[in-house]
C-alpha cells in the first residue's frame, strides 16, 4: 500500500484515483477507533440527521460527530489538512495509507504502522 507523507502544516495529498471518484470538494474528516475516515460532506450531514432524537443515545452520538470531525476542502494542490486533535488519537505521525471502503462513501485514513498491525 502506497504511504502518503505529511507536510510540516499537516497537509496530505489525497490520490487522484480517490479525488476522481468521491464527491470530496467539501469533506469531512472524523475519528474512528485507531484511523481517520474521509468522506463528502453531504454524507455525514446525512449520518448526522438520521441520528437526531432525543435519547440521550442519540445526543451522545451527535456529540461525537460534532467533537470528533472536522470539515476540509482539497486545495488547488490535491491536499487535505489533519488538525493535530484528530491525527493524535489515531497515532498518525508523519505519512498516511488511504484504504477505500467498498459503500463509496467512505475513506479510511490509517497511520502505514497501524495499519500493519491491524491488518495482519
Amino acid at each position: 500500500m502506497k504511504k502518503y507523507n505529511l507536510d510540516d502544516s499537516s497537509r496530505v495529498i489525497v490520490p487522484a484515483s480517490i479525488r476522481h471518484e468521491y464527491d470530496l470538494s467539501r469533506s469531512a474528516v472524523i475519528l474512528g477507533n485507531g484511523y481517520l475516515t474521509l468522506m463528502p460532506a453531504w454524507h455525514l450531514e446525512g449520518i448526522a440527521d438520521s441520528i437526531t432524537g432525543q435519547n440521550e443515545a442519540s445526543r451522545r452520538m451527535s456529540r461525537r460527530l460534532c467533537s470528533d470531525s472536522y470539515e476540509t476542502e482539497i486545495d488547488e494542490k490535491g491536499r487535505i489538512s489533519i488538525p493535530d486533535y484528530l491525527r493524535r488519537p489515531a497515532k498518525i505521525r508523519d505519512s498516511v495509507v488511504f484504504v477505500e471502503m467498498p459503500d463509496k462513501h467512505r475513506i479510511q485514513i490509517w497511520d502505514p504502522e497501524q495499519w500493519k498491525k491491524y491488518h495482519n
